[in-house]
């Protein structure tokens, strides 16, 4: 028998199960954590924009949020570029951490948020970056629960918009890649998404700041990205939300991870219904990514692809079938608490 590489290794499933595809969400949806970002609206037309919605609205999708590291003037030209789509595109901004060593910084970051709300920003949004890659002036990585951010977290609460943060990536990103890491594959093509190394926080540590960021700061509405950076472990995350009712979560990028473990996410999903968004880390060329999500949530169909290729491990899913009140919710219901403006654009 001739042995082949595991990248070539494509079984092919022989279970015959009822299998149900779902093109269009049973409700409407809001998508919580997208990359719409300010190059595409640059380089695409009003029409094409226009079609572009179109095409989302087959799908169910009513409305996103477009994350991006976007302030001052950027941040200005991509309100201006969304605003034209009565409150289809709602743009979250950011600050330039960068400058956290410079005297004045809490100042200047509740300028440029003032500043970006006054123009249409409706949010915040910071990613891994923050405490992954920024560095101080003393050459220390930033922690997210640092005192010298403080400002940033304050003037959000004060304008009552929520921040939306991504703190850690999957937990065997920060474990050595061998044998026995369940996201190998992956990691050996992206090399640079580990973060194993001494050099980088580990990943209890970015916990531990997550927590502290959230604790300190009850005035203030985080959304804590990817299933509250531990989807692998949603008793954890139950526990964080049970604490903290400032706390929220979107399921961006972690239907693989829910879906792998249906009889848990579905207890949590429903007993969270009312802390959980919908999100999908999308950009304007993968709203295919949306009938895996839909069947995941509405269907009970068996073991079926989370995506169409392993990205993310060497493993199927199996839908959760969760009930329409707490679809409704997921969906649409509980981003319309985030950002009331959405609540124009969910009849379609």
């Amino acid at each position: 028998m001739k042995d082949i590489l595991l990248s070539e290794y494509l079984p092919v499933s022989e279970l015959i199960v009822e299998q149900h595809e779902v093109i269009k969400a049973r409700f409407p949806v809001i998508d919580f954590h997208t990359h719409y970002s300010l190059k595409y609206f640059r380089n695409s037309s009003r029409n094409d924009i226009a079609n572009e919605i179109k095409r989302l609205h087959e799908y169910g999708v009513a409305g996103i949020v477009c994350l991006g590291n976007y302030w001052e003037k950027e941040l200005e030209e991509m309100v201006k570029a969304t605003s034209e789509f009565n409150n289809f595109f709602v743009t979250f901004g950011s600050v330039d951490v960068t400058k956290i060593s410079d005297p004045d910084f809490g100042k200047y970051a509740s300028s440029v948020i003032r500043e970006g709300y006054k123009k249409g920003m409706r949010g915040l949004k910071f990613f891994k970056s923050l405490s992954l890659k920024y560095k101080d002036s003393n050459g220390k990585f930033i922690r997210a629960d640092d005192e010298r951010l403080k400002p940033i977290w304050e003037t959000a609460g004060e304008l009552n918009i929520p921040v939306l943060i991504h703190i850690a990536d999957p937990v065997a990103f920060f474990k050595p890649v061998d044998r026995f890491n369940e996201r190998f594959e992956e990691l050996n093509v992206y090399p640079d998404w580990s973060y194993a190394s001494d050099e980088f926080f580990r990943f209890d540590e970015l916990m531990e700041m997550q927590e502290n960021l959230i604790s300190s700061n009850k005035n203030t509405t985080f959304v804590i990205a990817h299933v509250g950076s531990m989807s692998e472990n949603l008793k954890f995350v139950s526990q964080q939300l049970d604490k903290y009712p400032n706390m929220y979560v979107d399921i961006s990028a972690r239907i693989a991870e829910l879906g792998r473990q249906p009889y848990t996410a579905r207890k949590f999903m429903i007993n969270y219904q009312d802390r959980i968004l919908f999100g999908t880390d999308g950009s304007s060329t993968e709203e295919e990514l949306y009938p895996y999500y839909f069947r995941f949530l509405e269907t009970w169909d068996e073991y079926f692809d989370y995506y169409k290729s392993y990205t993310q491990g060497r493993w199927k899913i199996y839908g959760i079938g969760l009930p329409d009140e707490v679809l409704r919710k997921i969906y649409y219901e509980n981003a319309i608490k985030l950002v009331p403006e959405f609540s124009s654009c969910c009849d379609i």
